[in-house]
């Protein structure tokens, strides 16, 4: 089983984009919304929150747990990676990136514009990763912490509000960039707003980790024959859920029981 994380309905987008490019797999999401808005909360209490959300995962037979939260990734996948190397923990984060520097032209001056939460930006993880990963000295970042538009898209996602929002933050970087990475869950309900409102590439990165998952599992073909081959998934809230299907458009949600747990 493959176990997917995330602190909000928005995880649900991400978990679409892996059940389109790779159904054949078993999945399980879970949903911390008891710590929802999860960018609010100190980093001690967003690294112990996400590590039991993986532990439960991994007492409940996941062999892969993918973090679908830029968040809980900025403060704990590392950890976690370091203390349990044996137990497989991905997240969102770094596919975003990877795709940022497939897309990187060398001959020409790039400006990247980000969008996410405070909790996020705070981390220093971006810093971390494009130190790691390798970037270009002729790009520029800009990030711009967008708690308004993440409210609007919890709110009421496809309201007149949050397309506004959307163009508004698409003019509000100071850099002008030519990329934008939308490095928050949220913003994957509404990526055709911001390809209509920016002009330039979007990258999401949700739908860049399920492209490179499939390449990942290509290449370690021992966890990927440990995976549950039975095409389809289980959906576990900690706090409580709502009629997520209709509010939120998710077609894939079709059939689904949503089941409450404490962890």
């Amino acid at each position: 089983m493959i176990g997917v994380y995330d602190s909000w309905v928005w995880g649900l987008a991400t978990l679409e984009y892996f059940k389109k490019l790779l159904p054949e797999y078993h999945y399980s999401m879970l949903v911390d919304n008891a710590m929802f808005p999860l960018g609010d909360k100190t980093p001690e209490q967003i690294h112990d929150n996400t590590f039991k959300a993986l532990e439960w995962f991994f007492m409940h037979w996941a062999k892969l747990v993918i973090i679908a939260c830029n968040t809980a990734t900025a403060h704990s996948v590392r950890s976690w990676q370091s203390k349990y190397p044996n137990k497989k923990v991905l997240s969102i984060t770094i596919p975003g990136i990877e795709e940022l520097i497939d897309n990187y032209d060398k001959k020409k001056h790039h400006s990247v514009g980000i969008l996410a939460t405070k909790a996020t930006v705070s981390s220093g993880i971006y810093n971390d990763i494009f130190e790691k990963l390798w970037w270009e000295k002729t790009s520029d970042f800009e990030c711009i912490i967008s708690s308004d538009l993440i409210s609007a898209i919890e709110n009421t996602p496809y309201s007149k509000e949050t397309e506004q929002l959307v163009a508004q933050y698409c003019q509000n970087f100071t850099s002008n960039p030519n990329i934008l990475i939308l490095w928050c869950t949220h913003f994957s309900l509404v990526k055709p707003l911001f390809e209509k409102y920016f002009n330039g590439l979007v990258i999401d990165p949700s739908e860049s980790a399920a492209k490179k998952l499939k390449l990942y599992l290509k290449n370690h073909t021992e966890l990927e024959k440990k995976l549950s081959k039975r095409s389809n998934w289980e959906f576990w809230s900690i706090h409580y859920y709502t009629t997520w299907k209709q509010e939120y458009n998710l077609e894939f949600l079709e059939n689904t029981t949503f089941e409450k747990i404490n962890l």
